[in-house]
């Protein structure tokens, strides 16, 4: 399950306050563990090899031309400081160069396609969206869940019909990457596939999706979300530890504040009232306050 966004060229689809407040918080439920926990531990067992200051260009040079081995680290180190301003400004010009690495490193070692997917949507340059749209439909599942989640940061409208067609991946990583991909471009043309997978086998392909549907206004996920505010549910989920169970918590409090009905918002009540974390008490609070903004129009 779970966690992590950045400008688009062009500009995303307009959402107000509330909806923007929403991606930023829901993100962080929806990105796969892994992709999480693969940078943590690397980032401990290789920051030792980075004790000279380099910038993301020299990572770029070494990514093109370094050895065998230190390639695919160049490229983690890469997508470890373009989070920072002062170097996602200094390689936003050289958008096309790391397109190009992207596209060579396709026999290479995986990792290198991995993390320069995560620079790319860190940086939030549309010119990549071709390149990404093609590497959702890589052998590799790994660059298929990178890559989508690129392009849900990216927020391009034109990765719609490639993400769609991911849907149904037989990876269920790439299946809720897809869902969370589609919530955060926030095209209304996603809500029928976004809809069927409510169903999915999986639960946090099923949760995942209500969450993008709420994203777009849509509230055919209350059950989903219902299930993610229902602490005796997530307590009975054996799978899940307790700050995964937060986490939904969480992501199903904002999700419930933008779609705005009165079931959902009884469910808050209860969380701002009687949960014993004293942080879901408020969040839940500040989602009843969102709630009690001028009513938007929600699609049933």
């Amino acid at each position: 399950m779970t966690d992590e966004q950045s400008p688009e060229t062009p500009e995303p689809p307009e959402l107000d306050d509330d909806l923007n407040f929403g991606r930023t918080v829901l993100q962080f439920f929806v990105i796969p563990a892994f992709v999480v926990a693969v940078c943590v531990g690397f980032f401990f067992f290789f920051g030792w090899l980075v004790s000279d200051e380099k910038t993301g260009v020299d990572y770029l040079n070494e990514i093109r031309a370094g050895s065998e081995n230190r390639r695919w680290q160049a490229a983690f180190e890469l997508s470890k400081i373009i989070t920072m301003e002062t170097e996602k400004t200094r390689m936003e010009g050289l958008v096309p160069e790391m397109i190009d690495a992207f596209e060579n490193a396709a026999d290479d070692d995986e990792r290198i396609r991995h993390y320069l997917a995560l620079s790319l949507g860190h940086l939030g340059d549309a010119s990549a969206v071709p390149v990404l749209m093609d590497a959702l439909r890589d052998d590799d599942p790994a660059t298929r869940l990178y890559a989508g989640w690129a392009l849900g940061n990216i927020g391009d409208r034109r990765a719609v019909p490639a993400l769609l067609a991911q849907a149904g991946d037989e990876d269920p990583g790439v299946r809720k990457i897809v869902v969370y991909a589609l919530g955060a471009i926030g095209d209304e043309s996603a809500i029928p596939q976004l809809q069927a997978a409510l169903s999915d086998p999986v639960r946090d392909v099923s949760w995942n999706a209500a969450v993008a549907l709420a994203q777009l206004g849509n509230g055919s996920g209350e059950m989903q979300l219902l299930q993610m505010l229902d602490r005796d549910f997530l307590n009975g989920v054996v799978e899940m530890n307790e700050s995964q169970r937060l986490l939904a918590t969480e992501s199903a409090i904002q999700a419930a504040a933008l779609v705005k009905n009165d079931v959902l918002t009884t469910q808050l009540r209860t969380l701002a009232n009687e949960h014993p974390n004293l942080g879901i008490r408020e969040a839940a609070l500040s989602a009843l306050d969102n709630a009690e903004k001028p009513e938007k129009r929600v699609v049933p």
